[in-house]
């Protein structure tokens, strides 16, 4: 979809996808955009696009290990 737009076309596309996006991304997907933000991108990234991108990844919950039966030495 980028290919065929040039110059604000693609920023303004960037930035919608980027915030739809937001939140919903796995840990491996967020880093592929990370690393090809530039190459699809170009000239088009600014901050806006940086920002957005390095908060593409899902809060994790934090997993606790639940004792049952306490051990005894």
């Amino acid at each position: 979809m980028l290919k065929t737009l040039y110059g604000k076309a693609r920023q303004d596309a960037a930035i919608k996808w980027l915030t739809d996006a937001q939140q919903t991304c796995g840990f491996g997907a967020a880093v592929y955009v990370r690393n090809t933000l530039h190459r699809f991108l170009g000239a088009a990234v600014n901050q806006r696009i940086e920002l957005l991108s390095w908060t593409l990844q899902a809060p994790e919950a934090v997993e606790t290990q639940i004792l049952t039966k306490k051990r005894e030495i």
